[in-house]
């Protein structure tokens, strides 16, 4: 036998049956819009701190890679700076003999300064000069080994009135001075004094000399 249900309650139940589906799609509409206003908050968050932290990113990327560049310049410039600072130490201490080494073997031929040293030597050892010729095509000596960097020209000296006891203490005097030279050659060829014909104090020479004079070759 079927069993029927009262009139009210299918009244009740057919009336509370929207209700409860409108309240279904609320509940399923409230969350769908809480998804999507959660899904908007993190992509605005999201945009505004990219937006925010990029430029700052940039910056400090910028200023890191500026760092090490002025690292690395700084590292080249302090080595640059030592190697500065050795080379006034190391000039510093050669710088008071230099002047005796350029005066030595100078720069540049100094023609006047040989000329001089030349008359001074030849006056202090009794000899005088009648004339000083200059060779002045420069060259290298091809005997010496460092021909490459050294150069000379040549001083011819003559004179016909030397006694042959002065032509050593001319030649000691050259091999002692200071300027470098070398003899190259040395040609004496006796002469009589018509006045002491006959005493051995009255021989003299006529003394010509052929002097090479050095100075510093410069590349």
């Amino acid at each position: 036998m079927k069993k029927t249900i009262p009139l009210s309650k299918n009244l009740i139940v057919s009336q509370t049956k929207p209700l409860i589906e409108f309240l279904k799609k609320q509940r399923e509409n409230k969350k769908f819009n809480q998804t999507i206003e959660i899904t908007a908050t993190f992509f605005l968050i999201s945009f505004f701190l990219f937006s925010a932290i990029r430029p700052a990113l940039t910056t400090i990327s910028g200023l890191v890679g500026e760092i090490h560049a002025k690292q690395s310049l700084s590292g080249k410039m302090r080595s640059k700076i030592n190697d500065l600072v050795l080379a006034q130490d190391t000039f510093s201490a050669v710088q008071e003999k230099y002047i005796l080494i350029e005066s030595s073997l100078p720069s540049v031929p100094k023609f006047a300064q040989a000329s001089t040293q030349l008359k001074n030597i030849t006056y202090d050892s009794g000899i005088n000069l009648n004339e000083i010729k200059f060779g002045l095509n420069n060259k290298t000596d091809k005997s010496d080994p460092d021909s490459d960097m050294t150069a000379f020209y040549s001083i011819q000296i003559n004179d016909d009135t030397t006694n042959f006891t002065k032509i050593p203490s001319l030649v000691q005097d050259l091999s002692e001075n200071r300027r470098i030279m070398k003899i190259n050659r040395i040609e004496l060829s006796q002469t009589k004094s018509k006045e002491l014909d006959q005493q051995e104090d009255g021989t003299q020479f006529n003394a010509n000399m052929d002097i090479y004079i050095y100075y510093w070759l410069e590349k």
